[in-house]
């Protein structure tokens, strides 16, 4: 897995010509090096496109806004991928922790030449006898 990310870390370190086509592990591991920069609340290692559009909910924003504020634990043991290697696209579904607080989220990240250009979240509360997550 660590060479997955390697690789594409690599890739997207050389010049835009060069093609970068992620692979299933390449694109499972991104997935999780992805959720542990939003625990980290620190995009910087993730290979982001210039212009990637970010959207929560349906609502666009900015990559830092959101679930990168509140994320306080990253799936443990609830995790399903779904990768198409053709389209260059990854979703993922799992429960993590806002603000140390069960959440349930589905994500799913879009690649052009081993640079992440779309970020989906799609995230519900799981709700406890004395509140719920607002959006």
């Amino acid at each position: 897995m660590t060479a997955a990310i390697f690789a594409l870390g690599a890739a997207s370190q050389g010049n835009a010509e060069t093609a970068h086509h992620c692979d299933r592990t390449c694109m499972t591991a991104l997935v999780d090096q992805y959720l542990a920069a939003l625990v980290k609340h620190d995009p910087a290692g993730l290979p982001l496109d210039k212009g990637v559009r970010f959207t929560e909910n349906t609502a666009t924003i900015h990559v830092g806004d959101g679930l990168w504020v509140g994320a306080s634990e990253a799936p443990t043991t609830f995790k399903i991928y779904t990768v198409d290697p053709a389209t260059e696209q990854v979703a993922f579904y799992g429960v993590m922790k806002e603000w140390d607080k069960p959440l349930i989220i589905a994500l799913r990240l879009k690649l052009a030449n081993g640079r992440i250009t779309e970020i989906e979240h799609v995230l519900a509360a799981i709700c406890g006898p004395t509140a719920c997550r607002t959006w």
